[in-house]
């Protein structure tokens, strides 16, 4: 690809649009990214120019993507950049109307290309298929399954598509990719390892056993906002036990527990990403675990036959307040960048309101001192990312906003000029700010280091917890339905 533009770069109409917005998809998350990462090469640039190049490339990107839809029938890299410009702007914008249509786009670009039948028996002669690169062709049922898979995942994520998902199995005609690693895939198209043997593809093979479940959920309990008394808590268990069979089966080298983590240091010299990797699956999966249970938390707390929903429900967000400690004592650079992402503190908020909520209807118990360290340890966490991040500010202010709509008052808030310094100081932080893109590039803020220590600001998440678990039990159980469905809105 790389020799193809830099040979016709002289001839703009020799020039493949989906290449360039590759090309340029890459550039803008490297740069993004670069703030995060801590190299031994260290380059002439602050964290501001390398923001400002990001989305400056993302728009040229998305520019490029534009005039490739209008002059060409598609091509394999429009597809791939796509891929990468939405979850860019996830982390960016985050679950933006904007980054759900690239999620969106995606997958009908790669349908457009029959990505979805390219084994098919009578797509192509076996001639024609014994000719085609068996490493084109590898990389292709990689791109589909990698956007089948987010299409599936996001069907159990909140926001307006919920309940849904675009792809049906019974539509597609395309292998899984296989467990191996890239230097391989020229070999024997046959070859395929175990998926107990590690690989650059065993996190991206668990996470399409992972979305097929959320697309099973979906199945099963098409819009999780409906009455429950519609809901067979039989299906509910049997998914449930579906995502503790597909933890509990996971690879050694992908499972979070300390012993394992010791175990596979060996495999993480070859293979680093899965550092990163095994947490990042892990949350995902608590958290959808968390969503499948969630209409029948707070009736756990009246109703014993949903006791179990309960119980799993708070172990499996204390395991990702966990993990976000774990991950924090992690070492490596490639590692490190995602623990500042928004993904993960999205997680961690979601996490949060489990917690949170069972406080509300559940107290009087001998352990309510304990779930209340818990509660401001996951606040905490919070805060910490929310100095970072303006987007992580938009999720505890959506919070706060969806209380006040349920008459969950915020009682003690001071409005102070120490308040509005600190708000006027936050305007100026090298964030990753909640709005688009186009707004971004005309407020370029100064380095990091140059301000204070960002962590010396007064915290506002107290008030939010300690009038939340005292005036959330006034709340009755439609109103929680109706509270949990407005967070989900507003974080999409």
């Amino acid at each position: 690809m790389m020799d193809d533009i830099y040979s016709h770069y002289q001839d703009p109409e020799q020039l493949v649009s989906g290449q360039l917005a590759l090309l340029l998809a890459i550039l803008a998350s490297a740069a993004a990214m670069y703030q995060y990462f801590v190299t031994e090469v260290q380059l002439e640039a602050s964290e501001t120019d390398a923001l400002h190049s990001s989305l400056f490339w993302t728009n040229s990107a998305l520019e490029m993507l534009e005039i490739s839809r209008r002059t060409s029938a598609g091509q394999i890299e429009d597809v791939q950049a796509t891929i990468l410009l939405s979850f860019l702007l996830y982390h960016l914008e985050g679950f933006s109307v904007r980054t759900r249509g690239l999620f969106s786009s995606a997958l009908c670009a790669a349908r457009e290309l029959s990505l979805h039948k390219i084994d098919g028996p009578g797509i192509r002669s076996s001639e024609f298929r014994a000719r085609e690169d068996p490493v084109y062709l590898e990389v292709k049922r990689r791109i589909i399954w990698h956007v089948v898979a987010t299409d599936w995942l996001l069907a159990l994520s909140g926001g307006p598509q919920e309940g849904t998902y675009t792809m049906q199995t019974r539509h597609m005609l395309v292998n899984r990719p296989r467990n191996v690693d890239d230097d391989d895939i020229t070999q024997d198209p046959s070859l395929d390892q175990p998926i107990s043997s590690p690989s650059t593809m065993s996190y991206y093979l668990q996470r399409i056993n992972l979305a097929d479940l959320c697309r099973s959920v979906a199945d099963a309990i098409p819009l999780l906002s409906v009455d429950i008394s519609a809901i067979d808590y039989k299906d509910i268990i049997t998914l449930d036990r579906r995502f503790e069979a597909l933890l509990e089966g996971l690879p050694y080298f992908l499972k979070t527990d300390e012993h394992n983590r010791k175990r596979s240091e060996d495999v993480l010299l070859k293979y680093p990403q899965l550092r990163a990797q095994r947490f990042s699956f892990a949350m995902v999966a608590l958290t959808r675990r968390c969503k499948l249970h969630q209409p029948f938390l707070i009736r756990g707390s009246v109703h014993q036959e949903y006791k179990y929903s309960r119980e799993v429900s708070l172990r499996s967000a204390r395991s990702v307040i966990k993990m976000k400690r774990v991950v924090e004592q992690e070492s490596g650079p490639l590692f490190g960048t995602d623990v500042k992402l928004t993904g993960i503190s999205h997680h961690i908020f979601m996490a949060t309101i489990v917690l949170v909520t069972d406080l509300c209807f559940n107290r009087g118990r001998e352990d309510d001192d304990e779930r209340k360290t818990e509660v401001i340890e996951a606040l905490k966490l919070l805060e910490e990312a929310k100095c970072r991040s303006q987007i992580v500010s938009k999720f505890v202010e959506s919070l706060e906003n969806v209380l006040r709509k349920h008459k969950v008052r915020l009682l003690n808030r001071r409005c102070t000029g120490d308040d509005n310094d600190r708000s006027n100081t936050e305007g100026d932080r090298p964030l990753l700010k909640s709005q688009t893109i186009e707004e971004q590039i005309g407020i370029v803020p100064e380095p990091w280091d140059s301000l204070e220590d960002p962590m010396s600001y007064p915290s506002e998440i107290d008030s939010v917890w300690r009038d939340y678990v005292q005036l959330g039990p006034n709340l009755e159980m439609p109103e929680w339905d109706s509270l949990f469905s407005d967070l989900d809105s507003t974080f999409h």
